[in-house]
């Protein structure tokens, strides 16, 4: 047997080593991604039976109650609808004759009544009045109702402004049509009002947010509606200018008003049209809007006691000059008829009086009667009124809720959306375990084949070998039988020779043989000759094949010496080989105890480099804030002047740390005053991430993510140049994380149940990080930040929404952030203290300390 037979049997030895290893690992792989699929799979299944019952049930329940609110509030407003049909025409015959009456009886007293009070604004722009009022009432209605004198004919005299911090036009009403609500998202211009200059009139504009419309309204009429953004509340912590426009925040223009204001009152409701032209019909000299009671929230009674700036006075809204008089000439005024007959002409002067006065006195108490008739009437009438605005309210619960309803079986929809796409992974998943299962049984099958080819090669040797002992018997015994045919051949050949001498002796003996018996002989001799020669080239042909097998004989022996011992190599190759494979498993389950105690090693190296960062960066705090203290110590009263983060525009520019984030693993709040400079691209002004992933991720065009959960505020707009107030307050117990802008809530982020946020990462201000420490380049400098950050802290709890509104209306320059003690975990005096990369900058804040709630 040559070389390249042996090498057949040292193949697969190698082989088995090399394949060990590598299919151990994919099955341990394998065998776990079975348990996490199918982890994922019942725990998905799980879910979708829960959250389908829960809202079937949930569904059912509001249903049906619903339902039964939708009735019950059908029957009240039918009956509602007829007692107020009766007691307005009650009221229609009540109001004729109490006109009567006062017309009759009260008209001497009438030229006494309080005349009401009105402010009259001068025509520069120094004449104002400015303040800052409590606008929570409403962030949600409102009715803005006066009584309005023009006396200019410029362009756009503004007689009510309102802004924020962040919003300079919240609310713009000018007299000569145009009614501004939220800055550009709603505009009207009502052209087509003619108002006379010195002439009285009558203006609402009366809001909701369940509505998301403004109604507007001349002299009880409406007369066009302003459209708001679903969703957008009025701003609150701002400051209301009469007289002026506001250009910005506390800031005014000139657009002076120059005319006069009366009864300008705000209430907390949306008036309907029937209670605006009720206001008007009442007149300027009535006490109508008292009727509303706790809804007039803003009085004109608080207005008129503000500070006044410049040329503004109160005066009495009957005035010489003014179309309006408060006297018994207002009945005619409104159209009733004042000419009454009172059935004494032609008596005598003495008869006369007595007839009077004896009809004044009857009229008198009657006038007592229907005074109190008339008050009842009035209260009945409020009453229905707010059981209107019950109904009213019911309703929009009802659209609201049916509204959730919608959002929850979207969620529902989506959810079972994602529930079909994570099934689909699970295919996915479970597809390539079956093909890993079919590639670790087609690598099991080619190993037991190529087992199978050693075990068939080794018995194809041994029958070999079998087959080379059997030829080597069989030659044996046919170089027996040559042998014994050679000796038969040299027994003939000896009887031949006995016969030859006996012939030469017996023709000696006689020689009287004639010629003839001699031809014979010696003709016999030839052919005794002849075939003694034949017989012997036969002897040495037979000696020739005799010698030629002893020759393949002795190769066969040979060759079947190389076989056993190959085999026994083979065997000896063989049994090492299974020895190395057992030592090499011994090795892997050592090297995996080892790996296991490296690792162990390595997470309490880890836990302790851990620990001396944090204790590093504490240090690092405590030695940036003494340096803060010492440079403002040095510094004397300049320190007083707040310091601002200002970042550049490229990639170059951002601040980046790691913080000891071991405090808000549970909850957090992250808050700041932040200024955009940038319109372009996706400034990033605050991004945390660790080795797994970025956890956190705050742009300030609307963009928000919370460990891979994204809140996207598309409506927000956000003014360039403009300080706002941010805020994300998160807590693990919750699964939800707030977001306000300017002290109102506009989103929430969910998070995933047991979800926390991880240690160990990086902190970059001014840029957008994609991993651990590694600035996102492709998109160029899109995520550069380019604005201003100030007074940016991180608190370890979660602020309410009451915390962070007082956190805003406070203002950039209080210090109401160190109120919150040691929950103010990350401060902003440390931050400034880091490192700061590129063109980013600590300059001095160049607002004014004026901010939030602040006059």
């Amino acid at each position: 047997m040559d070389s390249t037979t042996s090498k057949r049997y040292e193949a697969p030895i190698p082989w088995v080593q090399r394949s060990q290893p590598a299919v151990r690992r994919q099955c341990a792989r394998i065998l776990d991604d079975q348990k996490n699929a199918a982890m994922v799979a019942d725990n998905m299944e799980c879910e979708k039976t829960s959250l389908s019952a829960n809202w079937k049930e949930k569904n059912q329940h509001e249903e049906k109650s619903l339902e039964d609110n939708y009735k019950t509030i059908n029957k009240e407003t039918q009956a509602l609808k007829k007692d107020r049909l009766a007691v307005r025409r009650e009221m229609k015959v009540h109001r004729c004759f109490f006109t009567f009456l006062i017309v009759l009886a009260l008209s001497p007293q009438t030229a006494n009544a309080d005349v009401p009070q009105g402010i009259k604004f001068g025509d520069t722009v120094e004449d104002y009045i400015i303040f800052a009022p409590n606008m929570e009432p409403f962030t949600e209605q409102f009715s803005l109702c006066s009584w309005v004198r023009k006396l200019r004919t410029a362009v756009s005299p503004t007689w009510f402004s309102y802004a924020t911090i962040s919003r300079s036009w919240e609310i713009i009403i000018s007299d000569d049509g145009h009614s501004r609500l939220f800055s550009a998202h709603a505009l009207h211009k009502i052209g087509q009002l003619d108002i006379a200059p010195g002439t009285w009139y009558h203006y609402c504009m009366c809001w909701s947010l369940s509505s998301n419309t403004a109604d507007v309204y001349h002299n009880g009429m409406k007369v066009g509606s302003l459209k708001s953004r679903p969703g957008r509340r009025l701003r609150t912590g701002g400051s209301l200018v009469l007289g002026q426009l506001q250009y910005s925040y506390r800031t005014v223009s000139g657009h002076p008003f120059g005319g006069e204001l009366s009864k300008l009152n705000i209430y907390s409701k949306k008036f309907s049209a029937e209670e605006v032209r009720d206001m008007y019909r009442a007149g300027l000299c009535s006490q109508i809007e008292k009727s509303h009671g706790n809804f007039r929230q803003l009085t004109w009674e608080s207005i008129i006691q503000q500070s006044r700036r410049g040329n503004v006075q109160l005066v009495d809204a009957e005035s010489a000059d003014s179309d309006i008089a408060c006297s018994s000439e207002q009945s005619s005024h409104h159209g009733i008829d004042t000419d009454i007959d009172l059935g004494f002409a032609g008596a005598d002067c003495g008869q006369q009086l007595n007839i009077v006065q004896s009809k004044l006195e009857a009229l008198k108490i009657d006038l007592e009667s229907l005074n109190q008739t008339q008050s009842d009437s009035q209260i009945t009438l409020t009453e229905l009124d707010l059981t209107i605005t019950d109904r009213n309210r019911l309703l929009t619960e009802l659209d609201s809720t049916k509204t959730e309803l919608t959002v929850v079986q979207s969620d529902l929809e989506s959810t079972q959306m994602e529930l079909g796409a994570t099934q689909s992974e699970l295919e996915e998943i479970r597809g390539q375990l079956r093909v890993a299962q079919t590639q670790l049984e087609a690598t099991k099958n080619d190993l037991g084949q190529r087992l199978n080819q050693t075990q068939t090669q080794l018995n194809e040797s041994q029958y070999q070998f079998k087959i080379l002992q059997t030829d080597k018997a069989e030659t044996e015994t046919e170089l027996a039988a040559i042998q014994t045919e050679l000796s038969a051949t040299q027994i003939d050949l000896e009887a031949t020779k006995l016969k030859l001498e006996g012939a030469e002796n017996q023709l000696q003996s006689t020689k009287i043989d004639a010629g003839q018996v001699l031809d014979v002989t010696l003709n016999e001799l030839d052919e005794t000759k002849t075939e003694l020669e034949e017989t012997r080239t036969d002897l040495q042909e037979i000696e020739t094949v005799l010698e030629r097998t002893q020759a393949e004989l002795e190769i066969s022996q040979t060759q079947l010496e190389e076989s056993q011992t190959e085999l026994l190599k083979a065997r000896t190759q063989l049994e090492k080989g299974q020895t190395e494979l057992a030592k090499t498993q011994t090795q892997l389950e050592e090297g995996q105890t080892e790996l296991e105690t490296s690792q162990t090693q390595l997470k309490e190296s880890q836990t302790e480099l851990e620990k001396n960062r944090a204790l590093l960066e504490e240090t690092t705090t405590e030695l940036g804030e003494t340096q803060f203290q010492l440079a403002q110590a040095i510094r004397g009263s300049s320190s007083d002047v707040p310091q601002v983060l200002k970042f550049g525009r490229t990639l170059q520019d951002f601040v980046t740390f790691r913080p000891n984030m071991g405090s808000f693993t549970d909850q957090f709040s992250i808050c700041s005053w932040v200024r955009k400079l940038r319109t372009e691209g996706f400034p990033c002004w605050f991004n945390y991430a660790t080795a797994t992933e970025s956890e956190i991720g705050i742009s300030d065009h609307g963009y928000n993510n919370l460990l891979g959960n994204v809140l996207k505020i598309d409506q927000l707009d956000v003014t360039s140049g403009t300080w706002y107030h941010y805020c994300m307050s998160w807590s693990a117990s919750s699964r939800s994380a707030d977001v306000y802008y300017d002290g109102t809530k506009v989103g929430s982020i969910e998070t995933p149940s047991g979800k926390r946020l991880g240690t160990g990462g990086s902190l970059v201000l001014g840029q957008y990080q994609r991993a651990l420490g590694v600035i996102e380049t492709r998109l160029g400098d899109r995520y550069s930040f380019g604005g201003d950050v100030f007074k940016m802290n991180i608190f370890s709890k979660k602020l309410s929404g009451g915390e962070v509104r007082d956190m805003h209306q406070a203002g950039m320059c209080s210090d109401i952030e160190k109120t919150h003690g040691d929950f103010r975990a990350l401060t902003w005096e440390s931050i400034i203290q880091q490192r700061k990369i590129g063109n980013v900058q600590l300059v001095d804040l160049d607002a004014p300390c004026t901010f939030g709630g602040q006059d």
